[in-house]
């Protein structure tokens, strides 16, 4: 990815565990990705995914509180 994608982990419940999730994050459109996949075709075509969560605020906004 290009240089000011965040990359986080997120972590999630389960019924019998927690597991661990990668998400990517575009820091100029704000739109975070499930997969690398996506954020790279995102990056290839410009077409934002049906899965793709949009942030209700800035990942960097978050980093700097």
């Amino acid at each position: 990815l290009l240089d000011g994608w965040i990359k986080e982990e997120v972590f999630r419940k389960t019924k019998k565990r927690v597991k661990r999730d990668q998400n990517y994050t575009d820091p100029t459109s704000g739109n975070t990705f499930r997969s690398m996949k996506s954020a790279l075709n995102y990056l290839e075509t410009g077409k934002i995914p049906n899965r793709a969560i949009i942030q209700q605020k800035s990942v960097h906004d978050l980093l700097l509180l």
